[in-house]
This record gives structure tokens, C-alpha cells and sequence, in this order.
């Protein structure tokens, strides 16, 4: 019998869950907006309602991808757009409520969960360098150099969203200044301009010039970061996923443009920038490969 988890993915804005086989097949899935407020207790209920929904009562194992630094031990060292979220081990409360051993519960970096499934099922499949930003709530990035996801000394290498492209710019999630992220992630558009990611791409593609130029701007800012990764790692390939990529339409122009002026003498010049292939099931199929390959030794 093929063994199955319920995977998690979650999100600032959304929580996903499915249950999957380790043949990485979905099987059933659901989504949730995530509670508001963020707290921990009410986060993990809500993890725990959907475990029970898609369970079945049965004990199966559970996978959690989560947008912050996972250290080796599975502690969240931060999650900046979980602000309560600092030096806590979730997958020990995980446990306690869905009556689960430690050894059943595995938590990973949503973005590194992103790049594991791509690399299994999406298009960094064959791909030995390969970074992937998931520019949504907040950034997430993650690394694969010679074929390898890169992890760094306590597992929380790739925060790419929180490399700083101004000295001075407006302070982000993290404590850090001039992050990519507080320029162009969903959050800080929305928080910038008063208004939903949706109402501003819409105004885009009417003509309204003012959004027009926030995705002008949201090119260049996003320029600026991947041209300063390519210098890093040159990446053969450069993965795009999460809510403000699905725009890329809008702000891909000025993007190649400002890649081409930081780059024009570089020989990863010609990196390819193409979405994700898996969607908002990435994070899922991602946990699910983080647990089975945990299990497997």
C-alpha cells in the first residue's frame, strides 16, 4: 500500500492542505484563507481542522511548509509576516494536537518546498542551477547549485527577499532596511498603494497610468535584485511563483530591460526567468518530498 501524508503550505494569505501518496499524487485538497491575526494557537487549530477534514480520522503523517527560517531543528527562528513567530518549534504543538510522534511531523522553508517539487514534477526538472523567488505575502527564495538545494550552516540559506537593493529604504518584516521584499511584495503594494494586488493589476491592463508605473517600478526593483543573484550564483534558469508573479505580464518589459543594462557584459546575460510550473500546489508537493526523503534516510 502506497504510504500518504497530509502536506501543508502555509501562507500569509492562504493556507493549503492536501492529502498526497509518495508517488507525490494528490489525492484531495483544500484551502482556507489563514486566520487572521496570525496567532500561533489559532494558526494551529485551524492545521488541525483541516488534518482532521482530509484524515479521515486515520493517523497519517503531516509535512508543514513555512514561510520563514526553519533551522535544522525544525525551529522557526522568525516568520517575518508572522510576527509573534520567533525561536518557536511548531512541529512540537503540531504533534501534541494531532496526537502524532515527532518522528510523523516535518516542517521546511516554503520556498525551499517550492524548488524540491519543481525539481521533481516542474520545470527546474534536468536544471543543475536554479533559483526560485515566490513573490507573494512576502518573498521566499531558494537556491539549487550542481543539483542541490543549497541550505547554509542551520539550514535557512536562500532568503532571497531580504537582500537589500537600497541602504536606506523602508524597514521590512525582518528588521532589515531596503529589502527586496518591502518593494515588491504583495504586502508591501498593497500597503503602499491602498488597494488589493487585483484592483491594481486591473487598472494595469485598463491603461490607468499611475498602476501602470507601480508595475514599471515593480520591474526595475525586481531587475535590480536578479541581476545582483545572477552576479551571486549564475543560475541557467530563474523561477518566478507566487501571487504578484501571476502579473508578470505587466512588469516583465521593464524587467528584461533592467537585466539587460546591469547584465550587458555578463555571460549569464541570457538567464531564463519563467513562472513556476506547479502553482499554488508547489508548497504541498514540496512538503510531501521533504517528508518521504526524510523517511527514506
Amino acid at each position: 500500500m502506497k504510504k500518504k501524508l497530509i502536506a501543508f503550505d502555509l501562507g500569509g494569505h492562504n493556507l493549503r492542505a492536501a492529502l498526497i501518496d509518495q508517488e507525490l499524487n494528490i489525492l484531495e485538497k483544500k484551502s482556507e484563507r489563514t486566520v487572521s491575526g496570525r496567532k500561533l494557537s489559532d494558526v494551529i487549530d485551524q492545521i488541525k481542522n483541516l488534518y482532521q477534514a482530509l484524515s479521515k480520522d486515520k493517523l497519517l503523517p503531516i509535512s508543514l511548509s513555512i514561510p520563514g527560517y526553519v533551522k535544522k531543528d525544525q525551529t522557526i527562528a522568525c516568520a517575518p509576516n508572522f510576527p509573534q513567530w520567533i525561536n518557536i518549534k511548531i512541529i512540537d504543538q503540531i504533534c501534541q494536537a494531532m496526537n502524532l510522534s515527532i518522528e510523523q511531523c516535518h516542517t521546511l522553508n516554503d520556498a525551499n518546498a517550492v524548488m524540491l517539487a519543481e525539481q521533481k514534477l516542474g520545470n527546474a526538472q534536468g536544471i543543475s542551477d536554479c533559483l526560485y523567488l515566490g513573490i507573494g505575502t512576502g518573498i521566499g527564495g531558494a537556491i539549487v547549485s550542481d543539483g542541490q538545494l543549497l541550505m547554509g550552516h542551520d539550514s535557512m540559506a536562500g532568503e532571497l527577499g531580504h537582500m537589500s537593493i537600497h541602504m536606506d529604504g523602508p524597514l521590512c518584516g525582518c528588521g532589515n532596511y531596503g529589502c527586496i521584499e518591502a518593494y515588491v511584495s504583495a504586502s508591501a503594494l498593497e500597503a503602499k498603494h491602498q488597494k488589493s494586488l487585483k484592483a491594481i493589476a486591473d487598472s494595469a491592463r485598463k491603461g490607468e497610468e499611475a498602476a501602470q508605473k507601480v508595475y514599471h517600478d515593480l520591474g526595475k526593483h525586481l531587475g535590480v535584485a536578479i541581476a545582483s543573484l545572477v552576479n551571486l550564483f549564475n543560475p541557467q534558469r530563474i523561477l518566478l511563483g507566487g501571487r504578484v508573479s501571476r502579473s508578470k505580464d505587466l512588469f516583465e518589459n521593464t524587467l528584461n530591460e533592467e537585466l539587460k543594462a546591469r547584465l550587458k557584459n555578463h555571460p549569464g546575460r541570457d538567464v531564463e526567468v519563467m513562472p513556476a510550473h506547479l502553482g499554488d500546489d508547489a508548497g504541498m508537493i514540496g512538503a510531501a518530498v521533504g517528508y518521504f526523503s526524510k523517511i527514506k534516510g
